[in-house]
């Protein structure tokens, strides 16, 4: 008996089509990290969705700078 082998296979692991899916609109979503001060991490702590706060005001500035 101390000699058998287990022939169960191993629980766990990566599975295809496993995971949260992605919520893009327009193709491809790229993650990205930054460092900021502590009066704009205060800011980002009361926004609710950073992502959407972030791309909004990045789109936001890009068009007062170019027009």
């Amino acid at each position: 008996m101390a000699d058998e082998k287990k022939t169960t296979k191993p629980k766990g692991g990566a599975r295809e089509g496993a995971g949260r899916k992605a919520k893009s609109t327009d193709g491809e979503l790229h993650r990205i990290g930054f460092r900021c001060s502590q009066d704009v991490w205060n800011i980002l702590q009361l926004v609710e969705n950073k992502t959407e706060f972030i791309e909004k005001a990045i789109r936001e500035k890009y068009r007062r700078q170019i027009g």
